[in-house]
């Protein structure tokens, strides 16, 4: 790992990945994908929806706490419809079962690389008339088998790869989907130049280029580009979860008293380290101040707050504090100082 280099920003995207290589067939192996199980486009949202054209999905419902992208991957004639969650990030399964009808698609999310609780995972095994998808765009290795046939990544948020969206069906093989001609170049620029700006100088420049490129995202035919399946097939993936795993408990040992994940990250690869504060806005403003990139997850929701105000309230408190392969114990001690520093 590069060292964090004094002043050096901690957080943000991921630079293009070219280290922790492997010989065994990197993330695409632990993730199970193969040919003829999986779809790769561009981008999660455009996986989602070649899915609910394949299926014909009459319905496709969301978490009301996930990210606006995502109910992008329904068509003008598949309606969206939202469902509450538990305080612990599971899916309320009174008022979900209560909604669903036979060719329903259920998206369920393994927030912050955790999958949901066993009474979900036994709604799912009771209801093989619905379309269930594990979404594992925050969990690189959750430690649990999928919960569902189809599951689906999203390996840039989570890697420095410059695209992708992948569906993988853990039960079977599926007919290969159809695409249009990529842009890889576009894609990949805005991470080499981070990774070559070694020093972190000149972070408004890639940083601009980064939110360019994601504003270009859409709902596609698009491939995943050739770069990301070679990245993602040599990356040695144990590295980075044993790496991810140690940052956060460093994490949770100075932070518990903020924790929304109690205890040590034993049997999940952790996304990050979300706390639960209020006044997030400011303490995010202050962070970046001193060059600690936290995510905010999400200020702006699809679903409508009246109807799911503890979800939009969750929305304002959540900060995500990195605790990625990137960085050591020292580094997070430092991310912990500084947010103990702002929120005095």
């Amino acid at each position: 790992m590069t060292p964090c280099v004094a002043g050096r920003a901690i957080g943000g995207f991921l630079p293009l990945e070219a280290e922790r290589v492997s010989g065994y067939g990197g993330v695409l192996t632990l993730w199970g994908v193969m040919d003829n199980n999986s779809w790769a486009f561009v981008n999660a949202r455009s996986a989602l929806a070649h899915l609910l054209r394949s299926a014909g999905s009459k319905r496709l419902f969301l978490p009301a706490f996930i990210c606006p992208e995502i109910a992008q991957a329904a068509a003008d004639d598949v309606p969206v419809a939202f469902y509450p969650l538990t305080a612990a990030l599971s899916p309320d399964i009174d008022a979900l079962s209560a909604e669903l009808r036979t060719g329903d698609c259920v998206v369920a999310v393994d927030y912050f690389g955790r999958p949901p609780n066993a009474g979900f995972c036994a709604l799912v095994a009771e209801r093989p008339d619905i379309l269930w998808v594990e979404d594992r765009a925050q969990a690189l290795f959750p430690a649990k088998t999928p919960w569902a046939d189809w599951v689906l990544y999203s390996p840039r948020k989570l890697l420095g790869v410059p695209d992708g969206g992948l569906l993988v069906h853990m039960s079977g093989c599926i007919e290969p989907a159809s695409h249009s001609k990529g842009s890889d170049e576009r894609r990949t620029c805005p991470r080499v130049m981070r990774r070559d700006d070694i020093e972190e100088r000149d972070n408004a420049r890639w940083f601009a280029a980064y939110q360019k490129v994601e504003a270009q995202m859409t709902v596609s035919r698009e491939p995943m580009s050739a770069l990301a399946r070679k990245l993602l097939g040599c990356v040695d993936p144990q590295a980075i979860i044993r790496r991810r795993k140690e940052n956060f408990d460093v994490l949770a040992t100075l932070l518990h008293d903020v924790a929304l994940i109690e205890g040590a990250a034993t049997s999940f690869a952790p996304f990050g380290f979300p706390v639960r504060v209020p006044g997030r806005d400011v303490i995010w403003r202050a962070l970046v101040e001193r060059r600690i990139f936290a995510a905010r997850n999400w200020p702006l929701l699809p679903s409508d707050p009246a109807r799911f105000p503890a979800e939009h309230a969750l929305s304002h408190e959540i900060l995500l504090l990195p605790c990625d392969q990137r960085y050591d114990a020292d580094d997070m001690r430092t991310v912990a100082d500084a947010f103990r520093g702002v929120r005095a």
